[in-house]
């Protein structure tokens, strides 16, 4: 049974820092190929900034969200996420 990376995260099979260590790697293997990748700001995944329509602008900046949860999370309180 394969679960998916938020399944092993609920079940304490991964951790944190393995998830972000994995998009660290596959944020490199992009860039190799000279796609450019922006951190989703909520969740920490790589998101490929030209196929992606799951953006905001905000204070000058644009912000890329892997999926709508993360965009929708963001948008109540963007303060919560901006380092």
């Amino acid at each position: 049974m394969k679960l998916s990376i938020t399944e092993l995260k609920r079940e304490r099979k991964i951790t944190k820092n393995e998830i972000q260590g994995h998009a660290l790697y596959i944020k490199k293997l992009f860039e190799k190929r000279g796609i450019e990748m922006a951190k989703d700001p909520v969740c920490g995944m790589y998101v490929d900034e030209s196929e992606s329509d799951l953006k905001i602008d905000y204070n000058e900046k644009t912000y890329y969200f892997c999926n709508v949860a993360c965009k929708q999370s963001f948008e109540k309180n963007p303060k919560d996420y901006i380092e």
